[in-house]
C-alpha cells in the first residue's frame, strides 16, 4: 500500500501540471491569434497602398485594423485571415524550442491560429460579422469562405491531434506553465499600453 500513494500523487500532480499548461497555452494562443491576424491586415493594407489608422489588440476587446484610405479593401480584409494562418504558425516556432513539451506547445499554437482563422471566416456565410461582413459586402462568394474555413480548420485539426498525441508522453512539470503564462502577460500588457481599445 506505501508503494501505491507516491505513485497516486505523482498522476494527480502531472495531471494538474497537463491542465495548468494546456489552459495557458490556449491563454496565450488566443492572444498569438489575434496579433497575426492583424498584422495580416496591416500587411495588406500597406502592401496595398492603404494607411492604417489604428490598430486594437486590448486583450478585453475584440482586435481590429482601421484603415483609411484602403483602395483595396478586398486585398486587404482577405490578408488577415490569409497571412494571419502563415504568421501565426511562422511565429509559434519559438514554442517548439521549449524543452520537453516543444512539439506539443508549437502544435498547439499553430493549430489554435488555423481553427481560430478557419470557423471565424467559415462561419462567414452563416453569421456575418467583422472581416466576413465587410467580405461579403464586396461580393466574396459564400464557397470561397466556406472553402478557406474548411482547409485551415483541417490543418488546425491535424496540428491538434498531432500535439494531443505527443501530450501523455510529455514530461510535463508546473514551471512548464510559465513560459505561455509570461508570454500571455507580455502580449496583454503591450496592447493595453501600446494598442489600447476605444
Amino acid at each position: 500500500m506505501t508503494g501505491d500513494a507516491p505513485r497516486g500523487r505523482t498522476r494527480r500532480t502531472w495531471t494538474c501540471a497537463r491542465v495548468a499548461f494546456v489552459l495557458a497555452l490556449l491563454a496565450y494562443a488566443w492572444l498569438h491569434f489575434e496579433w497575426t491576424h492583424e498584422a495580416g491586415h496591416v500587411v495588406g493594407a500597406i502592401a496595398t497602398g492603404g494607411r492604417v489608422q489604428r490598430v486594437v489588440l486590448h486583450p478585453a476587446a475584440l482586435s481590429r485594423t482601421d484603415v483609411s484610405p484602403n483602395p483595396a479593401p478586398l486585398a486587404e480584409v482577405w490578408a488577415g485571415p490569409a497571412l494571419g494562418c502563415v504568421f501565426g504558425a511562422l511565429a509559434s516556432v519559438w514554442a517548439w524550442c521549449l524543452p520537453r513539451v516543444g512539439p506539443v506547445a508549437g502544435r498547439t499554437i499553430a493549430g489554435f491560429v488555423l481553427l481560430a482563422n478557419g470557423v471565424y471566416i467559415g462561419l462567414g456565410p452563416i453569421v456575418p460579422a467583422g472581416d466576413t461582413e465587410v467580405m461579403r459586402t464586396l461580393g466574396t462568394p459564400a464557397w470561397a469562405m466556406t472553402l478557406f474555413g474548411v482547409l485551415a480548420c483541417a490543418g488546425g485539426a491535424w496540428l491538434w491531434r498531432g500535439a494531443r498525441a505527443r501530450l501523455p508522453q510529455a514530461p510535463i512539470l508546473w514551471w512548464h506553465a510559465l513560459v505561455p503564462l509570461a508570454g500571455t502577460g507580455v502580449l496583454a500588457l503591450v496592447g493595453v499600453l501600446v494598442f489600447p481599445g476605444p
